[in-house]
């Protein structure tokens, strides 16, 4: 884990660390102002603040600035400071009023926190403040992202109400930005679960929403799908915008009152030297304990380097079943140990395969809890599964309840009771649900879960364990942050 170093100069204050550096501008708010990824193009991703922004319908008092736009980023005299929290990462935190381009003011204040926590993630935490009240807001931008030219793709997840298959998991698009004419490649009223772009193989970010989905859908206006999140694309270059209420064209206000909430991961790539690039890894996927030495032997002879132990279902046959620890009867685990020692007999390392939202039905888990930890699709729907030949794979879990520590507990189980050499987590994506158990609102996701369990994953491997992670058709820069190798599906 690379921390983030601080310094603090008259003009900015300064995070970096062994792959990128980020300024925070004091005169534009403590806002980003510039973002370079020391291994990569070495250029600024940003052509200006990164900011948030309430708008007004124009007024004759305000003909000045006829937009009315009022943004964190035009506050000269923001309080800026840096924190250092027990748990070893760094803060910068900007508090502040929104004001226009001519520096006059709302009596909307704000407070950004954003936290720096290593492998590239960080988490930005925007609260908008007013206590008296403020009417005739038509548009709430939270976070809003110029990016330089050069960019080529980008890809955005959807809102679980918006296109994809019933059980809320589908709904995803990537986009050629070379190729693509539109102005606006992604529009959405509805907040995305995440939005990515980059240039493909220098560098990029990725933005998500927080688990508590509820103030991104419902933190202006009780109904959800009133909000402006897209990604823009021309000449100058590509953009971000996420808006959580948004309805200007029609000028419907609503009144900024209290203290709203809006909580943002943004993960940046480590991008490595050319020179520590790895070479590509020989690897197979071995699914019978009973494999044989010779069999282990030729496949060393074939260069193979790494094997992942997937056994989670086959026809007619014991198999190890998602959530459990020990899969087999006694004469099936030695025979497993037996494979392992094997392995490591012709220098290969071996890891066990764990699914991150499978929990098999014959698991006594899954009796005691399955209702209690499923992802819901909709409430009326009981526990999605997974198949497979003419049985399964599992039911879905969500990270947000009990399955995230019964699923670190049977990891940690799984890794002490034989000599793995690390760990393959499949699914390092999160689930969109709405279990009412869960979370508050209508939707929420399990990134803040499926964060602690990667970065658990992580640590409970340690620094000579190997952590993998299947490659899937989403992006994930985090993912691949952490992983020692990302392996392809079969």
């Amino acid at each position: 884990m690379n921390s983030a170093r601080v310094e603090d100069t008259d003009e900015c204050i300064r995070v970096h660390s062994d792959y990128w550096e980020i300024e925070h501008l004091k005169r534009a708010g403590g806002a980003w102002n510039s973002l370079v990824f020391k291994n990569g193009s070495q250029k600024n991703l940003l052509r200006g603040p990164v900011s948030s922004a309430i708008r007004f319908a124009r007024t004759e008092e305000n003909s000045a600035d006829p937009l009315g736009y009022y943004a964190e980023s035009n506050d000269s005299e923001a309080r800026i400071s840096v924190e250092h929290p027990a748990s070893g990462t760094v803060a910068v935190v900007a508090e502040g009023t929104y004001r226009n381009v001519l520096g006059e003011s709302v009596p909307i204040g704000f407070r950004r926190r954003t936290e720096y926590c290593g492998h590239g993630l960080i988490w930005t935490t925007l609260q908008i403040m007013s206590e008296c009240g403020c009417p005739g807001a038509v548009e709430v931008r939270a976070f809003g992202v110029p990016l330089r030219s050069g960019l080529t793709d980008a890809y955005a997840r959807f809102h679980p109400t918006q296109a994809g298959s019933a059980d809320l998991l589908g709904g995803r698009t990537w986009l050629d930005l070379k190729q693509n004419t539109n102005p606006t490649p992604f529009l959405s009223r509805f907040t995305p679960l995440q939005i990515s772009c980059f240039e493909r193989g220098v560098e990029g970010l990725e933005l998500f929403p927080g688990s508590e989905l509820v103030q991104w859908d419902c933190g202006f206006k009780l109904d959800m799908g009133l909000g402006n999140f897209r990604i823009g694309h021309d000449a100058v270059g590509a953009s971000i915008g996420l808006g959580p209420y948004c309805m200007g064209f029609r000028r419907m206000k609503t009144r900024v009152q209290g203290t709203t909430t809006l909580r943002l991961g943004i993960a940046l790539n480590e991008v490595k030297p050319r020179s520590t690039v790895k070479k590509p890894l020989r690897h197979v996927f071995v699914t019978n304990p009973h494999t044989t030495d010779a069999q282990i032997e030729q496949l060393a002879a074939e260069g193979v380097e790494f094997i992942c132990y997937r056994d989670d279902y086959r026809d007619g046959t014991e198999f190890w079943r998602n959530g459990a620890v020990a899969p087999y009867a006694a004469d099936g685990m030695a025979a497993l140990h037996a494979l392992i020692e094997s392995c490591h007999r012709c220098s290969i390392q071996i890891v066990p395969y764990v699914s991150t939202h499978e929990l098999h039905p014959a698991t006594h888990a899954y009796e005691l809890h399955a209702r209690d930890w499923m992802h819901t699709a909709a409430r009326s729907l009981d526990v999605v599964h997974t198949w497979s030949g003419q049985g399964e794979l599992g039911g879905l879990m969500c990270l947000r309840s009990g399955w995230l520590d019964y699923r670190k507990k049977t990891i940690d189980a799984i890794l002490s009771n034989l000599p793995w050499d690390g760990l393959c987590l499949d699914w390092p994506s999160p689930m969109p649900c709405c279990h009412p158990g869960h979370a508050a609102g209508p939707f929420h996701s399990d990134v803040d879960e499926l964060i602690d369990l990667l970065f658990y994953c992580k640590h409970r491997v340690g620094k000579e364990g190997a952590l993998a992670f299947l490659a899937s058709n989403e992006s994930s820069i985090l993912a691949a942050n952490l992983a020692d190798y990302i392996l392809p599906r079969e």
